[in-house]
Order: C-alpha cells, then sequence, then structure tokens
C-alpha cells in the first residue's frame, strides 16, 4: 500500500513575515457570501415570523426562547446538588452520559456560582477558537483585516455554537477535546492528538472514531495511550460516584439505556436529529411504527459499513479527506444525534480554509462545492419550517450524507497535504 500522506506542517513561506497578504481565495469568497446570506435570510424569518405571531422558531437561537438560557445545565442542578450521597442515584433518568461527564459537571457545582461560571466557559471557548482561526488564517498569509473579516462572519454565522450559548449543553466540553485533538493530528502531534481524543471519548463515546485516524500512519502507541486515558478517566469518575465502582457503573448503565429508551428511537425531537437513522425516522412518520426493535440492527449495519468503508477507502486518502470524513460519521451514525454536535465540524472546516489558501486559483472550484454545504450546514435554519413542522434537521442530514460522498470520492489535492 502507498504511504499516506503525512499532515500539514508549516513551511519556510508561512514563516516568513516579508510575504505579501494573500487576497481572499474564490471558494472563501463563496463561503463567506452563503453563511452570511442563509444567516440574513433565517433572522429575517424569525423576525417576521414574531411580527406576525407566528410563534418564535427554535432553531435560530436568538435567545427569543423563554426559560431557554443555560436550560440544558440547569436541569442537573437538582442532582449535583446531592452529589457524594446516596440520594444522588435515586432521581429520574436525566444523566445519561458516560461516568466521566460528572468530573467537569460537579466541578462547576461545586462552585458558589455554577450558572455563571459555565457561561463563562462557553463565551471563553468561543472567543478561544475565533482567536485561534483567525491566527491561523494569518499565518497562512491572508491580511489581518480579511482574516478578521473571515474569522468574525464564521463566529456570529455560527449555529450550533449559538445554540450552544443559549442552551448551556454540555457538548462544549466534547467540542473543546475533539477539536484541539484534530488539529493536533492535522499539525502532526499524534501524542497530543491521542490524549485528546481519549478525554473526549471518556466524556462522550463517539469521539472514538478518531483513533482510526492513527492506524494509517502505524501510531499503535497513541491508540493506546488514548484508550489508557478514557479507562482512567472512566474509573476515577466511577469512584468520585461511589466507593462501590461496580454499582457506580451499573447504575450509569441504566442511565445510558434510557437515552435510548426515550430519545433514539423517539419522533418527539426529530427536527433537531440530523442523524442518519433520523432520515429513517422521518420517512416513516406517516406510519409512525415503533422503531425500537430497529436500533440494534441498524447499530450493526452501520458499524460492518463503516469498517468497510474504512479499509476499503479511508484508509487510502490523504489526511484532510480522513479527518472530514470521520468528523462527519461521527456525527451522523449514531442513532440520534442533536444540533449541538455540529461543532465537532469546526475542526475539519479551519483545514479546509487553509487548504484553501494553498490552492491556485484555477483549483479552487475543487473547494467550492465543500464550502456550500458547510454553509448550509453551520448556519441557522429557521426558514425551513411548514406549517409549524421543523425539517431543518432533515437538510442538514442529507448535506452531511452529500458532503461525506464528496470526500469519498474526491481526493483533496495532494499539494495541499503534503509536509
Amino acid at each position: 500500500m502507498a504511504s499516506t500522506p503525512q499532515p500539514n506542517h508549516r513551511t519556510t513561506e508561512d514563516q516568513n513575515p516579508s510575504r505579501p497578504p494573500l487576497s481572499l481565495p474564490r471558494s472563501l469568497r463563496y463561503f463567506l457570501f452563503a453563511i452570511l446570506s442563509f444567516t440574513i435570510i433565517s433572522l429575517g424569518s424569525s423576525l417576521v415570523a414574531r411580527w406576525l405571531n407566528l410563534g418564535l422558531p427554535y432553531t435560530f437561537p436568538g435567545l427569543f426562547g423563554p426559560r431557554s438560557f443555560l436550560a440544558d445545565f440547569f436541569v442537573f442542578r437538582e442532582r449535583f446538588y446531592l452529589f457524594g450521597t446516596q440520594a444522588f442515584f435515586h432521581r429520574l433518568e436525566d444523566f445519561m452520559y458516560p461516568p466521566a461527564m460528572v468530573l467537569p459537571i460537579e466541578a462547576f457545582y461545586a462552585t458558589s456560582h455554577p450558572f455563571w461560571g459555565f457561561f463563562i466557559l462557553l463565551l471563553a471557548s468561543g472567543v478561544f477558537f475565533t482567536l485561534c482561526f483567525f491566527q491561523v488564517l494569518r499565518q497562512r498569509g491572508l491580511a489581518a483585516p480579511t482574516a478578521a473579516l473571515v474569522a468574525f462572519s464564521v463566529a456570529i454565522a455560527s449555529y450550533p455554537y449559538l445554540h450552544l450559548l443559549q442552551r448551556g449543553n454540555t457538548e462544549v466540553f466534547i467540542w473543546i477535546g475533539v477539536t484541539l485533538g484534530l488539529w493536533s493530528f492535522y499539525r502532526g502531534h499524534y501524542a497530543w492528538a491521542a490524549i485528546c481524543f481519549g478525554l473526549a471519548t471518556a466524556l462522550k463515546l463517539y469521539p472514538f472514531i478518531f483513533f482510526s485516524l492513527f492506524l494509517p500512519r502505524r501510531r499503535y502507541r497513541e491508540i493506546v495511550l488514548g484508550a489508557f486515558i478514557t479507562v482512567a478517566l472512566t474509573l476515577i469518575a466511577l469512584r468520585a460516584l461511589s466507593p462501590d465502582i461496580a454499582y457506580a457503573f451499573h447504575w450509569d448503565l441504566n442511565q445510558l439505556q434510557a437515552f435510548g429508551k426515550y430519545y433514539a428511537a423517539s419522533t418527539w425531537d426529530l427536527g433537531y436529529d440530523h442523524s442518519f437513522f433520523g432520515l429513517i425516522k422521518f420517512v416513516t412518520l406517516p406510519w409512525q411504527p415503533d422503531l425500537t426493535p430497529l436500533i440494534r440492527p441498524y447499530t450493526w449495519l452501520v458499524a460492518v459499513t463503516c469498517l468497510a468503508l474504512y479499509f476499503g477507502r479511508i484508509w487510502k486518502l490523504p489526511p484532510a479527506n480522513q479527518i472530514l470524513i470521520l468528523s462527519v460519521l461521527s456525527i451522523s451514525i449514531p442513532p440520534v444525534s442533536y444540533d449541538y454536535t455540529l461543532l465537532s465540524l469546526y475542526a475539519p472546516l479551519a483545514i479546509l480554509c487553509v487548504l484553501a489558501l494553498r490552492l491556485p486559483d484555477d483549483q479552487q472550484r475543487i473547494l467550492i462545492p465543500y464550502f456550500l454545504l458547510f454553509a448550509v450546514i453551520l448556519t441557522p435554519q429557521s426558514y425551513i419550517v411548514f406549517h409549524g413542522a421543523r425539517f431543518g434537521a432533515q437538510l442538514r442530514a442529507l448535506c452531511l450524507l452529500a458532503l461525506l460522498i464528496l470526500a469519498l470520492r474526491k481526493p483533496l489535492p495532494a499539494e495541499a497535504t503534503a509536509a
């Protein structure tokens, strides 16, 4: 098998401050126009709906919704004020995460102002990644005003982040781990990438798929390191839950099973579920079947399909394609995947921007379909509402499927991923 191209590293050209600043590539101009246009249309439709008393579309996180501020974090309040007592385990199912998630949540609830502390983390993470994106664009030759325009436009048009900021969801921890891990991997810092993937996998299961990035490079030590981080953090969390680790494990397992029972086959939140299984739920909605028996066969079918895709195709693709494909799979193959998980797409988006700044103008058309699909997926879609029913998630699922097929079929230019 031919050797896999290595991730992109800074070149002498990147480090030369005397280079004239680059103009914005054509593909990025298309992307900028698309995200701003879709956001303006969405905001306009939300304001018109409010003016005409047609309701407040939840799909635009303009902080219009009453009692929605930090609602996803607020739901843990009663349980985590009982942390360390037996009463912690007696509440109804409202903690449907792997055990390690108790650690960051309890870290905030142990403070005197958990909600403000968590909100500051949400704000800081958005500012941090925006500044990092700006710095990446600057290092690749964009003038400061142009780089600031792109970074700020992506930030204000970011539906997943604004939604996260409004609802206060714990997906912020996964976003931080996955984004730092993917960028570390792309820059060749494999040990740091493994640590980040291990932390993210301990908090929520789906980032484990990124360990497969190490296989074509024979980085088996990094896989072991990441798995060790996941297991160690899980054991620490179980011990923090209870001196009886086995009891804590079975309790958490019941919580995870409750998630499948209440959400995986449910259609009540279908407008925000961009999983591929959500498309099945959408197509079968007129007959309202009970899809619970399909969840296990679907999971096995997806696992076999992904293995066949990986060893038959993904394995041989350039790193940028691998990162993009695995990012899409990580947020679309679970039986249910809500809008917060779209945050994991910002690392591959940043990598695409880096590639755009490296390609000559006559090759920019290669990236335009990628950017247009990202523009649809990552912007608000409050205009995709018919007769009170929201279909934004289904449009996103179709775009994710198109993005997956595109990345599988068309390798990104080798020049952009050469060391």
